[in-house]
């Protein structure tokens, strides 16, 4: 965390930026309620209470999109662990700030730090064909036929269906960086 802090006030200070639309302008609640759940994120952060913080960067960014609400929800996922869900963060974050070159530069930095930290996981299916099948981890459908699938570090369920074959569920662990190969029985 300590090595992101002056990154993180240019964000910041870039963030307020964009939640603050200038006296001239009246403010729509979403607006107001979209800056108040920011400034309660940065208080949880900085109180290293990541489940506090994190949904209310979320909550800040899904009522107003500014950029720095979803690039603090990228920092706070990442320190709190979530890899995956941060990598996929930045990378959102990234299209949002295409033409701010100094933003720009400092989310490519944390992308290409990432990127070889976030785990995987590579399922196949002794038949991929099956009729109906359906793959879930933690009951989120993934396209096995597209490769390894990111995963935050931990624990996970994975659970595949197909028409009148018995449903297959299996329990898997990631830490950091790593990749698990699954292979599904189901029929």
């Amino acid at each position: 965390m300590i090595r992101f802090e002056a990154g993180l006030s240019v964000l910041a200070l870039a963030a307020c930026a964009g939640l603050a639309s200038g006296p001239a302008r009246a403010q729509s609640p979403d607006t107001e309620r979209g800056r108040e759940l920011y400034e309660q994120g940065q208080k949880a952060m900085a109180a290293r209470d990541y489940a506090t913080a994190c949904p209310r960067f979320e909550e800040s960014y899904k009522l107003g999109g500014v950029a720095g609400s979803l690039l603090n929800w990228a920092d706070c996922e990442e320190t709190r662990g979530r890899l995956a869900t941060a990598l996929e963060l930045w990378k959102q974050g990234e299209a949002k700030v295409v033409r701010e070159p100094e933003r720009l530069d400092f989310v490519t930095k944390r992308i290409a730090a990432l990127t070889p930290r976030v785990p995987h996981v590579e399922v196949t299916a002794a038949d991929p064909r099956a009729e109906g099948l359906r793959v879930e981890i933690d009951g989120a459908v993934i396209d096995i036929t597209r490769g390894p699938v990111a995963v935050d570090p931990g624990k996970h369920t994975l659970r595949a269906t197909a028409n009148g074959a018995p449903a297959e569920e299996q329990a898997f662990e990631l830490g950091p960086a790593e990749t698990k190969k699954l292979t599904l029985q189901i029929r």
